[in-house]
């Protein structure tokens, strides 16, 4: 009787992890069909940022590339908007960057409504400067 019971009880469990998981992948689906508009302009050249979108299947865009000078890593875009229920992260290659400095060239105002952030080798600061009129 009670291996019976303790049976329909793990069956219970697993059911309702199944159903979790399922409406977990359900509300990330849509929020990666919000994807963040994330663009970097050509001011840096050859050293210019690059954005991986869904990075890893999540709904976060890692950016990457910039110009590093000593302790500082540069990065500019035409267009920075973040949408609800995403992220980006600056990705520091290195273990001396201590500050990431973002400028927005573009003429619209930046939309952070998810989260920014940085990954990788140091904690940097994060600077986010849009240079709209």
């Amino acid at each position: 009787m009670t291996i019976r019971y303790a049976l329909h009880k793990c069956l219970q469990f697993g059911l309702a992890g199944l159903a979790g998981c399922l409406s977990a992948s359900i509300f990330t689906a849509k929020t990666q069909a919000q994807q963040s508009n994330i663009v970097p302009d050509n001011t840096l050249g050859g050293e210019s940022s690059q954005v991986i979108d869904n990075f890893l299947g999540l709904p976060i865009e890692v950016i990457t590339g910039g110009a590093t000078r000593q302790i500082n890593l540069f990065h500019s875009f035409q267009e920075f908007n973040i949408s609800e229920g995403r992220g980006a992260y600056f990705f520091s290659p290195s273990a001396d960057i201590q500050n990431i400095l973002a400028r927005v060239t573009g003429n619209n105002p930046s939309e952070i409504l998810g989260r920014l952030g940085t990954l990788g080798s140091s904690n940097p600061n994060v600077y986010l400067i849009n240079l709209t009129a």
